[in-house]
């Protein structure tokens, strides 16, 4: 061995012994330590699991399609040769397609039963939309049909609960039969959405996560019949086979059947990938977005700089505790590197072996929620494990750095002695960091302002944040010089903190990176928030429903019909109200007349194709208009004037309204070029422009000749006692849809249009206003998460300063302080920590929340000028800035004992 390795072994040697020993003594430290670089390393290698195993991978994909014994599953796509992928995510069809006409079934299936290998045969499944009916809502869903009773089809789709359906039985997914309210033994009715043909089976049965062809519903065939009443595969749209047998269907044979229309999901080709350029399918990937990289870099960059600051505190500790032995060490020879290496070996122990168990725990843990949703295969991507481990590692070695390098510069003499080193702040790091913090929030904004500054933005943050971190050390230092009026107890914790910065230093840094995070996060997603509330577009008055349809027609005709299936379905109707539009024909063809004004301020309600409505004053209370824009716009439609958009009118009252005539077909589908003219007419401006106006341009009917337009009925308004629920409001929608053209006004009847134009299209919508919904919980998250940081970061640095201070409290014990002083010195290194941070973090996360914000700005449409306003929340801000602070004293305080100290003093 030589001379250089036997130093190596012999550095690693010593340093893992006082590793261990500096370990056994103070147990507490070295496992909030390790605790600390595990607990991310946890939740990401979780996270990771638990994704890579809900994805589609083959391990995934060959799970849910086919089971442990299916060979194959084939999907009729068209016909043509079909491209796909390996897993058939991915296939498009139609090449070299002799015909349009399809083959039959049975002949078909002799094609391909004759193209699968030696001994496999194919069992037939097909797959139809329905609605299924029971005590509780009705569902729409997918059905298949299939032989459930074939030993490999049954062994790939398990039942829970229950038999496999035989004939005038169903078996339902345990998710469908929970909403639908029926169990094992109960009926349903199976409505076919195409036909409108019923059929009433018994549930025989409940599936669990695995479904045929991700259909909710399974009903029984045998291979040599197939029900024509529930499944219709005239179409050939939903047609499949699944392929069993003892032979393995090889990519070669995937490829003999792609030639016949169908797609391949083979076990065999799943299991064992053929090389990539085999593939036939070209993928169209897209290039990684700038932005997106940039955003995941700095967010990437800020949590390692994040943790590093929480555990560097921990970590300046036991550098410090071991100072006496690596001032034995120096005092027999060893070299500067040597010390530094004697520093840095028990960082890598402690993290290197606390990453390795948080992420063999964190795969353990993943594997209990996806068994418990019925994840078969649990993919673990050991890539991205080892990275986690990686990342554990090298926080733990950047948090010790410092320290390690502080260590090697060590004066023996006063070491040994017992003697107190006095650090001085580094001028150039005091300079640099206000420089790389100003640069950084200067460049933020300049490149939010910009508009396009994503990348900019992204990196801008990270240097203030550095910059932030670096300047720390000189903050903590003159408010020390400027503590001397101070009572003793904030005098002394602040002094304390300056003398030493290697510990305190980091710890104030990680309170204002979390701090300014949270402040940055709140700014944005209240202001986000505020937006979504201004640009929310009311269909109508909440509370009330609107029936419409995506077609240009006339409703009038099918009011009666309309209103009885409104009463019908929804409980305490009070009033079906029809809502004219303005609309124009051409050519006997129906069209959706859109008009804004010229300025483009105009905007739909609801979204419906039914064009602006046409009004007298009387249905504004059901447009969602509110307040004085309701008014306003009520005297304007009375006195014959249109009802525009602030902004949208010229100085002698009147406003250019553009207009689109679009010819749409029974879908409402334009399929011509859309004609436009502009027409100046009387109008008043209602809202003050920060805040969209639902349902403008309002137009009275005295404008109906210059506009050149008719009014017919678009909607209807219905009001209710009681605001229906979502599966009313479903059950209507479906009801509707039913409802047939009358003969006479279909525009159609000479067979230019679909075989579905019979059809009105009609669907209903319940209109309850702006919800908040997952977002409202945005901003309590972000806090306590801050909070949650913040805290840890000062408590660990205020027992740290605690442990660090004996000597000197000791001295104040000797001395004659009283038993409650040694708490106020705890809780005021806490309050030293945690009000610094936490006031130069709400300084810069608000600059850096208020760019976010204005980089918003240019994706808002000019209809809404200054929606995307910065929103300082100041109640969480204020919160946030009172709690933090409040608990970390209070729990410091708490936490300290009173009694009196001894202390060993050297020298």
């Amino acid at each position: 061995m030589s001379e250089a390795l036997n130093r190596v072994v012999a550095r690693w040697r010593i340093g893992l012994r006082l590793a261990r020993r500096d370990a056994r003594r103070h147990l507490g430290r070295t496992a909030l330590v390790a605790v600390m670089v595990a607990v991310p390393v946890l939740a990401g290698t979780t996270a990771f699991t638990a994704l890579e195993s809900s994805k589609d991978s083959p391990e995934t994909v060959r799970d849910e399609s086919l089971g442990p014994d299916l060979q194959a599953s084939l999907d009729y796509l068209g016909a043509g040769r079909v491209l796909q992928t390996f897993d058939a995510t991915n296939a498009t069809w139609g090449l070299d397609a002799e015909s349009d006409e399809p083959p039959t079934r049975a002949e078909h299936e002799k094609v391909l039963a004759e193209a699968l290998p030696p001994g496999d045969r194919l069992v037939p499944v097909e797959t139809a939309q329905v609605v299924l009916h029971g005590p509780g809502p009705q569902l729409t869903s997918k059905m298949a049909q299939t032989d459930l009773r074939d030993a490999d089809v049954a062994a790939a789709f398990k039942l829970r609960a229950g038999i496999a359906p035989g004939p005038g039985e169903i078996a339902i997914s345990r998710e469908v039969a929970a909403q639908i309210g029926v169990d094992v033994g109960d009926t349903v009715v199976v409505e076919m959405r195409d036909s409108g043909s019923t059929e009433t089976l018994t549930v025989s049965g409940l599936l669990g996560r695995h479904l045929p062809k991700d259909s909710g519903a399974v009903v029984h065939t045998a291979p040599e019949d197939v029900s024509p009443s529930l499944v219709d595969v005239a179409g050939w749209g939903e047609v499949g086979w699944f392929v069993s047998g003892p032979t393995p269907v090889t990519w070669d044979d995937a490829l003999r059947l792609n030639e016949h229309g169908v797609a391949v999901i083979s076990q065999e080709v799943l299991t064992h990938l053929p090389p990539p350029e085999a593939e036939t399918f070209d993928h169209p990937y897209e290039a990684l977005d700038a932005n997106e990289v940039a955003l995941g870099g700095a967010i990437t960059i800020i949590a390692l700089l994040e943790g590093i600051l929480i555990v560097g505190p921990a970590f300046a500790v036991s550098a410090r505790r071991q100072e006496r032995s690596l001032a034995v060490a120096a005092a027999q020879g060893a070299s500067p590197r040597a010390l530094r290496a004697l520093a840095m070996i028990p960082a890598i122990a402690v993290g290197l072996g606390a990453s390795v168990i948080a992420a063999l725990a964190g795969v353990a843990v993943a594997t209990v929620p996806l068994r418990y949703f019925e994840f078969t295969v649990v993919v673990v991507p050991w890539p991205r494990v080892g990275a986690m481990v990686l990342l554990g590692a090298v926080v733990a070695v950047a948090a010790a750095w410092l320290p390690a390098r502080a260590a090697a510069r060590l004066d023996v003499v006063a070491t040994l002695t017992g003697r107190r080193r006095q650090h001085r702040v580094k001028g150039w790091s005091v300079v640099l960091g206000v420089i790389l913090a100003g640069a950084g929030l200067t460049g933020a904004v300049a490149a939010a302002t910009a508009g396009d500054g994503g990348v900019l933005l992204a990196w801008c943050v990270v240097v203030a944040e550095i910059g932030l971190v670096l300047t720390t050390g000189g903050i903590v230092a003159g408010l020390a010089r400027l503590s001397g009026r101070l009572p003793l107890p904030a005098r002394f914790a602040l002094r304390d903190a300056a003398r030493h910065r290697q510990r305190t230093s980091p710890a104030v840094a990680a309170v204002l990176v979390a701090v300014a995070g949270a402040t940055a996060g709140l700014v944005f997603v209240t202001s986000e928030a505020r937006y979504q509330e201004r640009a929310y577009l009311p269909a109508s008055t909440p509370g009330t429903t609107i029936v419409y349809a995506n077609t240009a027609l006339d409703l009038a005709e099918l009011r009666p019909e309309i209103e009885s299936t409104v009463r019908d379905v929804l409980p305490d109707v009070t009033a079906v109200t029809p809502v004219p539009v303005l609309t124009e024909t051409s050519d006997g063809w129906p069209t959706t007349v859109i008009v804004t004004t010229e300025a483009d301020r105009s905007w739909p309600g609801g979204g419906e194709p039914a064009g602006p409505v046409v009004d007298d004053g009387n249905l504004v209370p059901l447009l969602g208009l509110t307040g004085t824009a309701a008014d306003t716009a009520v005297t304007a439609l009375r006195d014959g004037r249109a009802v525009v958009p602030h902004g949208s009118t010229d100085a002698d009252g009147t406003a250019r309204l553009r207009i689109q005539a679009h010819t749409l077909t029974g879908q409402g589908v334009a399929f011509a070029p859309p004609r436009e003219r502009t027409v100046r007419v009387p109008a008043t401006e209602v809202g003050d422009g920060t805040e969209v106006v639902p349902n403008l341009p309002l137009v009275p009917p005295a404008l109906l000749d210059t506009l050149a337009g008719e009014p017919r009925v678009g909607r209807f308004v219905v009001e209710t006692d009681t605001i229906p629920t979502a599966a009313q409001t479903q059950a209507l929608s479906h009801r509707l849809g039913d409802i047939a053209i009358p003969p006479g006004v279909d525009p159609f009847a000479d067979g230019t249009g679909s075989d579905d134009d019979s059809r009105t299209h009609l669907s209903a919508r319940t209109e309850l206003g702006y919800e908040p919904g997952a977002d409202a919980i945005g901003a309590p998250v972000i806090a306590l998460l801050a909070v949650l940081v913040a805290l840890v970061v000062t408590w660990l640095a205020a027992g740290l300063a605690a442990v660090e201070s004996r000597p000197d409290l000791a001295t104040l014990d000797a001395v004659g302080a009283a038993p409650r002083t040694r708490r106020k010195i705890v809780a005021a290194h806490a309050g030293a920590i945690s009000v610094v941070g936490t006031v130069l973090g709400l300084g810069a996360g608000g600059v850096l929340g208020a760019a976010l914000v204005q980089l918003q700005r240019p994706w808002v449409p000019a209809d809404i000028p200054g929606a995307w306003a910065v929103e300082v929340p100041w109640l969480w801000l204020l919160g946030l800035a009172v709690t933090l602070p409040v608990l970390a004293i209070a729990s410091a305080w708490l936490a300290a004992r009173p009694r009196r100290l001894l202390a060993r003093r050297l020298g």
